[in-house]
């Protein structure tokens, strides 16, 4: 999968698609309990003199509930905004062309139609992102 359409093709052909002018691209190898994300940053703005920047990978998840049982709001439900599973920073992106690779166990409590994988590319030390990308986490 490749920001939501499947091609056909080894994980390098997907991430040669996925490296279109531009842009960040992910590309997700999905196994019953975990999945690989490959993410391909592509001619990206010119990182500030003196800074550095990162590919940073999240899993996140919508549409979470939690069922208060103590305290003030006892009995009442709690709808969270977007939740962050898990957060890495996979590589440095040195140049306007980065490619980097991640994994992640999918928890079984997760609702997999709900989870994304969101990747973006950020100056250190000026917080400025340089590209970004998400989708949803492809079905078996």
């Amino acid at each position: 999968m490749v920001d939501g359409e499947a091609f056909v093709g080894t994980d390098a052909d997907a991430i040669a698609v996925a490296a279109l002018p531009g842009s960040v691209r992910i590309v997700q190898v999905l196994t019953t309990c975990s999945v690989t994300v490959s993410v391909a940053a592509t001619n990206l703005p010119a990182i500030t003199a003196g800074d550095r920047a990162d590919i940073v990978v999240a899993v996140i998840e919508d549409g979470l509930r939690t069922e208060v049982n103590a305290g003030e709001s006892k009995g009442r439900t709690v709808t969270h905004a977007t939740v962050v599973h898990e957060i890495t920073t996979v590589a440095e992106a040195s140049s306007p062309v980065a490619v980097a690779e991640t994994r992640f166990a999918i928890k079984s409590d997760w609702s997999r139609k709900n989870v994304k994988i969101v990747a973006f590319v950020q100056e250190r030390a000026s917080g400025r992102v340089l590209g970004t990308a998400s989708m949803a986490l492809a079905q078996q």
